[in-house]
């Protein structure tokens, strides 16, 4: 399951939460308010052709027999 930062909208408090999208939102355990969720950038990119691309081009695709002809 993914992780989640909620905030407390009142005090700021930022915690983390291991939760799915349909789980209720956690409550401040100050302020007893519901903690909304933030949204925050991924830190996974993928660039370039990709490692099939480049580190699979010396390998051809095998032939076929030709059993029926």
């Amino acid at each position: 399951m993914p992780v989640y930062t909620f905030a407390c909208p009142k005090c700021g408090l930022a915690v983390n939460k291991v939760s799915q999208t349909r789980d209720a939102l956690p409550k401040c355990p100050y302020c007893r308010l519901e903690m909304e969720r933030q949204i925050k950038s991924c830190g996974f990119v993928l660039k370039g052709a990709g490692f099939h691309g480049t580190d699979y081009t010396h390998y051809k695709p095998k032939q076929r027999s030709k059993i029926c002809e």
